[in-house]
């Protein structure tokens, strides 16, 4: 299986190359802004008001519709392509859309029925959600509750928070066969007692792409900017990821990211898969061996990328480490040059 997340488009972020919309993405062309934006304050709270036209199949549709707009004038939006290639066949292509904002308010101000839907025109005001406090709403009047207002505060949040999850997903995706670096140094052979072992010394580092691909991933979706500054009030109850020494991520939902990031990385269960290849550039040999330090499952002093119920850390240093085998195992007199990746466990031999 291959996975690539090859491209972006939103407010100079860059998780991989810049293109078009999708048509089959881009709102109605009914879906329109009415009115140019601005911050303000409403319910003691800055927020950004826009008025906007949206058409969809039923009036849900077009609120959704009318809701997304608004996000996206007030705080930009990610458009992130991924797509999965099994055995060179594209099997799947998702399109991530990400925004940090979700609904605060709104005001339906007209509604008629067009083209075999619903046309709305709203009064939409939005707040960012990249913010330190947990309250999402507050009525504005002794004992009123507004469950329509608070509807669509909790639909656009779990929204965000989902399609923040399938942003980080989309790199994780790529662990383990395009985040290592590997290079192969010089084989030798060694005796041991009667027995002779080919070693195959390895260096493995992190890839520079893929790690500036996850600290550009967490960045955009970071809910808590605000930990990390040096002056900072935030509760040791987070979630932390950690890119070398610095803390670019923090979520307060810490079991959902852990569970994130412990299927991403520890459950695939790296190893080095060796392939010894003969004069004739034919594979004649392949084996997996584990590696300490990228096996969470085992003890090691030093890792490449640990994940505990509080944080996710990747170590930036580089390794080396000796692949042993036995002569015996091998058609030796065949053998031509070695090359080393690092794969998932379950896609060794």
């Amino acid at each position: 299986m291959r996975r690539l997340a090859i491209g972006v488009l939103a407010l100079g972020i860059a998780l991989g190359s810049v293109q078009a919309a999708p048509a089959w993405w881009m709102p109605s062309p009914l879906s329109i802004v009415l009115t140019v934006g601005s911050w303000m304050k409403k319910d003691r709270v800055e927020v950004f008001y826009v008025r906007v036209q949206a058409h969809g199949r039923d009036e849900a549709d077009a609120r959704d519709q009318a809701f997304r707009l608004a996000v996206n004038q007030a705080v930009g939006s990610l458009l992130l392509s991924h797509t999965e290639i099994r055995d060179g066949e594209v099997a799947r292509r998702d399109i991530i859309n990400y925004s940090s904002g979700h609904i605060h308010d709104f005001e339906i101000l007209k509604r008629e029925h067009r083209d075999g839907g619903i046309l709305l025109q709203a009064d939409v005001w939005v707040r960012k959600s990249q913010i330190a406090d947990r309250l999402l709403n507050e009525s504005r009047a002794a004992g009123s509750v507004e469950g329509g207002r608070i509807s669509a505060q909790i639909s656009s949040f779990q929204d965000q928070k989902a399609r923040a999850d399938q942003v980080i997903q989309a790199v994780l995706d790529d662990y383990p066969k395009r985040a290592f670096d590997v290079s192969v140094e010089r084989t030798q052979v060694v005796v041991e007692g009667r027995d002779t072992v080919l070693i195959v010394p390895v260096i493995i580092g992190w890839n520079q792409l893929y790690l500036n691909s996850m600290r550009e991933a967490l960045r955009t979706v970071n809910p808590r900017p605000d930990c990390q500054s040096w002056i900072n009030s935030c509760q040791n109850n987070l979630f932390t990821v950690r890119i070398g020494r610095d803390r670019v991520a923090d979520f307060e939902d810490h079991n959902a990211m852990f569970w994130l990031f412990d299927r991403g990385i520890t459950q695939k269960n790296p190893h080095a898969l060796l392939t010894l290849i003969n004069s004739s550039g034919r594979p004649i040999y392949r084996a997996c061996f584990r590696v300490p330090e990228l096996d969470n499952g085992n003890y090691s002093s030093w890792k490449f990328a640990p994940v505990d119920g509080w944080s996710a850390s990747f170590h930036t240093n580089a390794k080396r480490n000796n692949l042993a085998l036995d002569t015996r195992s091998i058609p030796v007199k065949d053998v031509d040059r070695a090359e080393v990746s690092i794969v998932a466990g379950n896609q060794c031999p």
